[in-house]
């Protein structure tokens, strides 16, 4: 990340903001091949998303590979970073940062104490879950050919078929946070274990929006107003 995104970062970004990422790395682009099915907009390169806590530390669920009694583990957890390191270790194409609208400080330490407690309980981001989101879209999809839009509504409202029950991939873990503070993220008609991370500009009115690509272009969804922004 060059350094005039990272002062782009610095100056919008603050506790409790949630940051964006669209990547280009394996995860990503499985990420985005699932997305695409179900998000025909251009928040369909988005691929990943964090948030920052009520220490101003980066708070995220992420994913990795470990070797536990020799089989070959693919689940990192929670993921906590300075945020200056954090910034240092980001390989991404777009980085949108959304600030919610009359978020206080009370909702961002219930927050981040949600992560924190996810975090003791090994929490971890699971590949399955995440390939289950990607048979929900492929599902999604096939009843859109046939203009089946109450089985569209259905599969959306449905549990991911691989979903497990101590998961839950980047959008699924920061709409658990913000949810805690009643402040859900994702909207009301889509069940966190099939959500994408376009999804988390969706489900709520009132934020700031700032795109950084590197250039920056800030954006407010007011309430009420339809969703409508795209990534150049």
């Amino acid at each position: 990340m060059n350094n005039q995104v990272k002062d782009l970062l610095r100056g919008n970004s603050r506790r409790g903001s949630i940051i964006f990422i669209g990547s280009t790395d394996w995860t990503g682009q499985l990420v985005s091949a699932g997305e695409s099915l179900v998000d025909k907009t251009s928040t369909n390169k988005l691929t990943h998303v964090v948030f920052r806590g009520s220490d101003g530390r980066v708070y995220e669920s992420t994913i990795g590979t470990h070797v536990v009694d020799r089989k070959l583990i693919f689940s990192s957890g929670v993921k906590i970073t300075d945020f200056e390191k954090w910034m240092n270790g980001v390989k991404a194409r777009y980085i949108l940062i959304m600030n919610l609208d009359g978020l206080t400080d009370k909702q961002i330490k219930i927050a981040t104490g949600t992560a924190l407690r996810l975090k003791e309980k090994k929490m971890y981001y699971p590949v399955f879950e995440l390939v289950g989101t990607l048979m929900a879209g492929v599902a999604w999809t096939i009843a859109g050919w046939f203009k089946n839009k109450k089985a569209q509504d259905k599969i959306l409202a449905s549990r991911n078929p691989l979903d497990g029950k101590n998961g839950e991939y980047c959008i699924a873990f920061v709409n658990h946070c913000f949810e805690s503070a009643e402040r859900r993220i994702i909207p009301v008609e889509i069940n966190e274990s099939v959500c994408n991370v376009g999804d988390g500009l969706r489900g709520h009115d009132g934020f700031s929006l700032y795109q950084i690509s590197p250039n920056i272009k800030a954006y407010t969804k007011l309430s009420g107003e339809k969703f409508n922004f795209e990534i150049d």
